[in-house]
C-alpha cells in the first residue's frame, strides 16, 4: 500500500493562503462551502484510476466558483 504524502500546500480556493495537508483539496472553511454534489464529483474524479484529470479539473472549477459565490453572498 502506498504511503500518504506528507507536507502541506495552499488551499485550492482562490486567494486563500491557508496551508493544509496534501491529502486535502481545500481548508475546512472553504470545503464546507462546496455543495455536496460537487464534492462527490471531485471524489469520483480523484478516485478514478487512472485519474480522470479533465473531470477533476472541471469539478475543481465548479468548486472554486461555488466558494466564490458563497463568499460574495456572505
Amino acid at each position: 500500500m502506498a504511503e500518504q504524502p506528507t507536507g502541506t500546500h495552499r488551499c485550492a480556493a482562490i486567494d486563500c493562503l491557508t496551508k493544509i495537508p496534501l491529502r486535502h483539496l481545500m481548508c475546512k472553511g472553504h470545503w464546507n462551502l462546496v455543495p455536496t454534489k460537487i464534492r462527490k464529483q471531485l471524489y469520483r474524479a480523484e478516485r478514478t484510476q487512472p485519474r480522470n484529470w479533465n473531470s477533476f479539473a472541471a469539478s475543481l472549477r465548479r468548486a472554486r466558483r461555488a466558494v466564490k459565490e458563497a463568499s460574495i453572498r456572505a
